[in-house]
């Protein structure tokens, strides 16, 4: 048996071979792209493949311009759609806003590369977390000593447990834990019971909707829908490519010390994969049409990769353009 800190369960090798392909390519371009979406050329190179704006003055102006107008529209839309305590709302005030989506909005439009800010972890994060913490607060409520004894556990045991359910349905989501400790301290959002669910969804479906739409005017977003590899990801899947993932990381010289250093993290990362032998298996496999360059990363279908291995394999695709130019 494996030491405890080896231990290693992979929900997606479960449920990427079972996923559909994406089809996000046949629609019209003008609404995959949209969708985080870039279609391949004649050449095989994508046609707007860049994820990652050329300064990072373009990064602060869209984050400026993605935050201010996704928290007044959520505002907005929060403040006049139907609510299901009008008649109460003393007692039952209507939230304005709920605190944990100006960290969403942060990094739903200033880190659009981060694994915690793809439509996955924002959706399922949010979704899981909050339904953890009702449920939880709700049960602790049952008991008569709640409010003088049991009310500070309602707030541990909700982030705690929020934590667990999206680690290990990898839609880790930090502002997701603070939506989970809000709908357990909060008087307010505790009375709600249920129907906070409501204001969370519409909340998170509006950051998402704005963020496809701001983030795809200069950049890239979403890097996938679900996970790399996987049949709906966000990255059309380009046919095998002659230059394998050890060329790339050769021709990653031209960069600097700091690319190479990439390239080494990323062999170590294979290494480590002796551990999980069906992984290792697998990457044998698709090796060859692997490919990383300065026009970006094409990732074949059927081939599985975790965050932190996505995350090397972009990096070195941004320092390798940092180089070219």
């Amino acid at each position: 048996m494996k030491p405890f800190r080896e231990l290693n369960f992979d929900l997606d090798g479960y449920l990427d071979p079972h996923l559909p392909r994406s089809r996000l390519d046949r629609l019209p371009n003008f609404i995959s792209h949209f969708l985080g979406v870039r279609n391949s050329n004649s050449n095989g190179a994508d046609a707007d493949s860049d994820r990652n704006p050329d300064g990072n003055v373009v990064e602060w102006f869209w984050g400026f311009i993605g935050a201010f107008s996704c928290i007044a529209l959520i505002e907005v839309v929060l403040r006049h759609c139907p609510y299901p305590f009008q008649e109460n709302e003393d007692l039952f005030p209507r939230p304005m806003i709920i605190a944990s989506f100006g960290a969403a909005v942060i990094l739903e439009f200033s880190a659009i590369n981060s694994p915690l800010s793809q439509p996955r972890n924002l959706v399922l994060g949010q979704i899981l977390a909050t339904t953890s913490a009702i449920a939880i607060t709700k049960l602790l409520a049952l008991s008569p000593q709640f409010d003088d004894h049991l009310h500070w556990l309602a707030g541990a045991l909700s982030v705690a447990v929020a934590s667990l359910v999206m680690g290990v349905s990898k839609t880790t989501h930090p502002p997701a834990g603070a939506t989970a400790l809000l709908a357990a301290v909060d008087p307010a959002l505790q009375r709600m019971g249920w129907y906070f669910l409501v204001p969370v969804l519409i909340s998170t479906a509006l950051v998402l909707a704005l963020a496809c739409l701001l983030n795809n005017i200069q950049r890239r977003f979403p890097l996938y829908w679900w996970s790399f590899g996987a049949g709906v990801a966000g990255v059309t899947p380009s046919s095998p490519s002659p230059s394998p993932l050890s060329l790339a990381a050769a021709s990653s010289s031209c960069a600097g010390p700091d690319v190479e250093k990439e390239a080494a993290s990323s062999s170590s990362e294979t290494s480590r994969s002796e551990h999980e032998p069906n992984r290792r298996n697998d990457f044998n496999l698709h090796l060859e049409s692997l490919s990383v360059s300065a026009d970006g990363v094409k990732i074949p279908p059927g081939l599985q990769l975790d965050d932190e291995e996505t995350a090397v394999l972009h990096r070195l695709s941004g320092r390798m353009k940092q180089g070219r130019t």
